[in-house]
């Protein structure tokens, strides 16, 4: 009851109560082992000190009682109780500098880490679960999950900021926050209900670390001053709030992956205008949207299940854009940079959509067996190539120039459909090889002007005119469709064996069959008459 408790010598209790009473010093430079240590009776105001270099552990419980404050000085307290309760906290604690380590396994269910603050706090007993609940953890120093799991509802604040080790962390609730200079992360997964880096005052920077993914199932907050440096791992954002990612500090987003994969019950989930590194969506009911500013993609963008949607500009400069999800695109622009492939087995449609930077020679090569609409402005950069593959391009833009070409187009089998209707006057068909093409508006004419347009395939006049001046060669040997051809000026020439005519007139300046190489038929069909003006 006298309040000191000093000297090098060993302590080692492996029963009974050690109870220490009074304002006084406590420690040495040996390291003791208590089973229950108690600090005060819970009548009297007294403060113990730890002093001395030595650690303390406690097997079974250490109580802080009512009036009492035990200031923890700067070495390690290890609570290797297994009652789920090892520290029983009445009176005040002051973590000082030092650290506290829960080590404990209670075989009859999870361990409690007591409410309150810490220095730095660790867990290690890879088979024990540690709980926190209600009320609010904070520290001053560093978070280290050794091993073992973390798991709880409740808050908890690490403001020296690192948080690190090897063990599980699994937040179902709560606001898990970081903040100060540190690193983040480890080898295992963690999972986390609120997960917020900074507390907006000074500036920091956060380092993700390990190899270990990061799950956020409500928010994922960085907050003003704060910087995020993602690291080379995937975090998903599974929250269900519509605005799962709220960035007013600096996201840096290294080799890093973000998912989202929430569903947002009540509407749409916002992709919040950043740059990252690849982005991916991932839930079929869920509609992603981008809204104002732009998602600027360092690596690539996968469409892994649900729809992407939005008017704001996304650019991809990894290359790759694929998946099997849809994407909706009714404004902005959709920029596509570097060498990659491009599409899915589900239709995507774009407001304007380009290829290239204009800057670094690259491919694009479309893949699987969706389409492409454009409604506004198709554009190959210069340097920039595109593979349209074996799949249907619709450009229905009204601009009168839906296609803009410095690049180089490879139409490979795909089949190209000019369908859009230009108030202002008519739509070109900009001078290209393509392998199909198709128009299709029964209220517009389409324009073949300067240049030579090619078709490695057949030309289909589904609905609307066929007009212009330039040269227009179909090697695929079929020119179909009851649309209208009215051809002033340039020839038409129709190579391959095939079908020619529809239920409309069409009318040709020059018209020639035959390249004058390869033997081939070509078979007028349909009621429609053909008038040639010149030859």
């Amino acid at each position: 009851s006298g309040g000191d408790v000093t000297g090098n010598g060993t302590i080692t209790m492996t029963g009974g109560t050690f109870l220490v009473d009074g304002t006084g010093n406590f420690g040495g430079d040996t390291d003791w082992t208590f089973y229950d240590l108690t600090f005060g009776d819970g009548v009297g105001a007294a403060t113990t000190t730890k002093t001395g270099t030595g650690n303390v552990t406690v097997s079974d419980v250490l109580t802080i009682a009512a009036n009492q404050t035990l200031d923890a000085g700067d070495d390690t307290w290890t609570l290797s109780g297994t009652t789920g309760t090892p520290f029983v906290k009445t009176g005040t604690f002051s973590p000082n500098s030092s650290t506290f380590v829960y080590s404990g396994n209670n075989a009859g269910g999870d361990t409690t880490i007591t409410a309150g603050t810490y220095n730095n706090l660790q867990i290690n007993n890879a088979a024990e679960t540690y709980t926190i609940g209600a009320g609010t953890v904070v520290l001053n120093g560093d978070l280290t999950a050794t091993t073992g799991t973390l798991i709880g509802t409740g808050d908890l604040t690490v403001s020296g900021g690192d948080v690190s080790g090897n063990g599980t962390i699994n937040m179902t609730g709560g606001t898990f926050l970081v903040d100060g200079t540190g690193n983040f992360g480890g080898n295992a997964d963690w999972t986390f209900y609120d997960l917020t880096f900074g507390d907006g005052v000074g500036a920091a920077t956060t380092t993700k670390t390990g190899s270990g993914n990061v799950t956020v199932t409500d928010v994922l907050t960085i907050a003003a001053n704060q910087t995020l440096d993602a690291g080379d791992d995937t975090w998903t954002l599974s929250g269900t709030t519509g605005t799962p990612f709220v960035k007013t500090g600096t996201f840096t987003p290294n080799a890093s992956t973000f998912i989202y994969s929430g569903n947002n019950g009540a509407g749409d989930t916002t992709i919040t205008t950043a740059t990252y590194n690849n982005l991916q969506i991932n839930n079929a009911a869920e509609t992603y949207t981008i809204g104002a500013g732009v998602v600027a993609l360092n690596g690539d963008l996968t469409v892994t299940a649900g729809t992407l949607t939005g008017t704001g500009t996304l650019t991809v400069s990894g290359g790759d854009v694929t998946g099997n999800g849809t994407i909706t695109m009714t404004g902005g622009t959709f920029l596509v940079d570097g060498t990659g492939n491009f599409g899915g087995n589900a239709d995507w449609t774009f407001y304007d959509l380009t290829f290239g930077d204009g800057v670094g020679a690259a491919t694009t090569t479309k893949t699987g067996s969706g389409n492409v609409t454009v409604s506004d402005v198709l554009t190959i950069a210069a340097n920039q190539t595109l593979d349209a593959g074996d799949d249907t391009w619709t450009l229905s833009g009204t601009t009168g120039t839906p296609f803009v070409k410095t690049g180089t187009f490879t139409p490979n089998a795909s089949t190209f459909i000019y369908s859009g209707n230009n108030a202002g006057g008519d739509t070109t068909i900009t001078a290209a090889t393509y392998n199909n093409l198709q128009i299709n508006n029964a209220a517009e004419t389409y324009t073949i002007g300067a240049g030579v347009v090619a078709l490695n395939g057949d030309l289909t006049a589904t609905a609307g005119t066929l007009a212009g001046t330039g040269t227009l060669t179909v090697s695929g040997g079929n020119v179909t469709g009851n649309g209208t051809i009215n051809m002033t000026g340039g020839t038409f020439l129709v190579d391959g064996t095939g079908n020619f005519g529809g239920n409309a007139d069409w009318t040709f300046y020059d018209l020639t069959f035959g390249d004058g190489a390869g033997a081939a038929t070509t078979t007028k069909t349909g009621s429609g008459n053909v008038t040639v003006s010149d030859v």
